[in-house]
């Protein structure tokens, strides 16, 4: 939902716009009568932004899990490691 805001550009509908390509929240300088090269960078960068903070969870959660991989098979060789002394 927030991804369409970001990049709504419906300047001819949009009542606060006054019919400005720019007068939207995601600039359309190429729309303009005297076309600008600018335009809805912050929806580009928001995606960036957003690829880049899932990427860190899906890093975060391997790296997690990982370590309690590594904790679970540590326990498990310890119990049985004392099992076999005690026996």
């Amino acid at each position: 939902m927030i991804d369409r805001l970001v990049v709504a550009a419906d300047y001819k509908n949009d009542p606060y716009s006054d019919s400005d390509p720019c007068g939207t929240i995601c600039c359309r300088g190429d729309l303009k009568t005297s076309p600008l090269l600018q335009g809805c960078y912050d929806a580009k960068v928001q995606y960036v932004l957003v690829v880049v903070v899932v990427v860190v969870v899906v890093v975060v959660v391997v790296v997690v899990v990982v370590v309690v991989v590594v904790v679970v098979v540590v326990v498990v060789v310890v119990v049985v490691a004392v099992v076999v002394v005690v026996v």
